[in-house]
């Protein structure tokens, strides 16, 4: 695992490969509200960096628990998008993966969000990267 300057050191070199989930139930998306940069105060999606040695696929499974505590299978992604982030000091590659479930889950939020929320509609505090990444879920699924 690298430290924080390690990875900002990194990240400010080269792009970033990394896994966004929009996980669907009953017509809702599920959103998560970020407590750390970037996006602090703002609605995203769960997600984040592929692992050395990790597929793209394990990577969204473990991002999936991680984040939310919503334990899927690789069988249920579904890409649905890619898309190229310019950030302030860094660049990101995301793969964008749709996963539908039949029911709400419990969600259990890590250190990086104050809560998850069910939503039917994209609220007024929504990342960049989600404004873009969520209409593919409603053409993609």
């Amino acid at each position: 695992m690298l430290s924080k300057e390690e990875f900002d050191y990194c990240t400010a070199r080269m792009p970033r490969p990394c896994v966004d989930l929009v996980f669907l139930c009953k017509g809702k998306i599920l959103l998560m509200k970020r407590i750390i940069e970037p996006d602090k105060g703002l609605w995203a999606l769960p997600g984040g960096s592929i692992l050395l040695g990790e597929t793209v696929e394990q990577a969204a499974v473990r991002k999936a628990r991680e984040e939310t505590g919503i334990i899927i299978t690789e069988q249920v992604l579904k890409v649905i998008g890619i898309l190229t982030y310019f950030g302030k000091t860094r660049q990101d590659i995301c793969i964008t993966y749709a996963i539908e479930l039949p029911e709400y889950p419990i969600i259990v939020t890590d250190f990086q969000h104050e809560e998850g929320r069910w939503f039917d509609a994209m609220p007024a505090e929504l990342s960049s990267n989600a404004r873009v990444q969520l209409p593919w879920a409603v053409k993609g699924i």
